[in-house]
């Protein structure tokens, strides 16, 4: 009898460590990559030093009533070295045309160089919601805009909440540049 229980205590110890299809269903991470140019007007490209590109659009799914806040994000470059990047996260305001205005904005980012990563340090923490979009604008100059195409950013699982991290194992994290390139190039 206390050889089952005994059995049964570690069963239930290894089970409760396991994480369950439901928490992976409660919370999920949804990146996609985009290639918008966002500023049409050269002489404005020039002030900014590079064309403002929509990159893509990261999205957080909750459906836990549980409150979590998110107050970074970094995204780790996949693809040649790149000295500079300057880059800027933004919230996406449901049915509303996305702007890249300072009442969006989110935070500046970061560029570490030797980490090769976009530290996305927010201004004041996030809390999430049912669904909240966020939207990955980079300042593209003309010498780095085909680097950028051939490579692709991961979301480092670090930087998440401990309630997202799972979304990590299931699906890569990732803003694929160089797929996107190749559908354009399919397209045309």
């Amino acid at each position: 009898m206390k050889q089952r229980l005994l059995y049964s205590i570690i069963a239930l110890l290894v089970l409760s460590n396991i994480p369950s299809t439901k928490a992976s269903e409660d919370f999920a991470v949804i990146l996609k990559p985009e290639w918008q140019d966002l500023e049409s007007n050269p002489e404005k490209a020039k002030i900014f030093g590079g064309k403002w590109i929509l990159a893509g659009s990261i999205v957080f799914k909750k459906r836990a009533k549980e409150t979590v806040h998110l107050n970074r994000l970094y995204l780790q470059w996949q693809g040649a070295c790149i000295d500079k990047l300057i880059g800027s996260l933004y919230r996406v305001e449901p049915d509303k045309k996305f702007i890249p205005i300072q009442d969006n904005l989110v935070c500046d980012g970061i560029w570490n160089k030797a980490q090769q990563t976009l530290m996305l340090n927010f201004d004041k923490k996030e809390t999430i919601g049912f669904n909240n979009t966020f939207y990955l604008v980079l300042t593209v100059p003309n010498t780095l805009e085909s680097i950028l195409k051939k490579g692709s950013f991961s979301l480092l699982t670090s930087s998440l909440p401990e309630e997202f991290k799972i979304c990590a194992v299931a699906h890569p994290l990732t803003l694929s540049f160089d797929v996107l390139g190749a559908q354009i190039t399919k397209l045309d």
